[in-house]
């Protein structure tokens, strides 16, 4: 860990430089989700290809709320940088941020569908019980507390620095673990309605970005998991009807 000293008082990053680092984001994002809405035809349906389309999709859904994060990381190591210590650059923390998640895309490919989740249909109860878990971990101790992380990470910086680009890749992984912790029911209920569904898709990016940025973000979450769980009893039971849409 580096001097804390330095981490303190960051200086400011230039207001252009801000601007321009947002609409990299943006735009990343939007290519992501250009993507993710029309994927190549010739994909298969193998592991890799899934992962692949699954980190496109992430980048896509989290890079916008993770904006207020990436710009508070770039002040923090261009302020290092004037006291002298290595670089640590903006692209290999969201490369690090976005390996994360590929990670988990291989677990999912892995252990829920032999590699094609997204190819098979949910049944009623077993999507139901899906979407009320993510539902009920809205409303845990764990939610809460990598909500936090993800909403105020100055205090992640100021103790788990990592200088040079390695360091930086190191702390977008870390900083991505928090996020897939905060945000792993949610995939979790989109997986049910349907992966590749772009309305489900929006939906939950909407809900992530109000749980991260908007000042009531805590209360967003709590009354996320209450939907949810609501409607992942009413599918189960079968009071509504539920048909998994957007295969991949």
């Amino acid at each position: 860990m580096g001097d804390a000293a330095a981490l303190g008082r960051p200086a400011p990053v230039p207001a252009l430089q801000k601007y321009l680092l947002g609409a990299s984001l943006l735009i990343a994002s939007g290519f992501a989700w250009a993507g993710s809405i029309n994927p190549p035809a010739q994909m298969s349906t193998g592991t890799a290809s899934f992962v692949a389309i699954w980190t496109v999709m992430m980048a896509a859904m989290m890079l916008p709320s993770a904006l207020p994060t990436v710009s508070l990381f770039a002040t923090v190591a261009k302020s290092r940088r004037q006291f002298g210590f290595p670089a640590a650059p903006t692209a290999a923390f969201v490369i690090g941020y976005l390996g994360t998640w590929a990670l988990l895309g291989v677990a999912v490919s892995l252990t829920s569908f032999l590699g094609a989740p997204a190819a098979h249909a949910w049944s009623e109860p077993v999507a139901g019980a899906a979407i009320a878990l993510a539902g009920a971990y809205q409303l845990t101790r764990w939610k809460s507390l990598c909500l936090g992380h993800c909403r105020s990470p100055l205090n992640f910086f100021m103790y788990h620095w990592h200088d040079g680009t390695t360091g930086a890749a190191v702390m977008g992984a870390h900083h991505g673990l928090y996020c897939v912790g905060c945000c792993w029911g949610l995939m979790l209920a989109l997986l049910a309605l349907g992966l590749m569904n772009p309305g489900w898709m929006a939906l939950v990016a909407l809900v992530i970005f109000a749980e991260k940025i908007a000042p009531a973000g805590q209360r967003v979450a709590l009354l996320t998991g209450l939907v949810l769980m609501m409607t992942g009893g009413a599918i189960a039971f079968g009071l509504v009807p539920f048909h998994a849409a957007g295969g991949m």
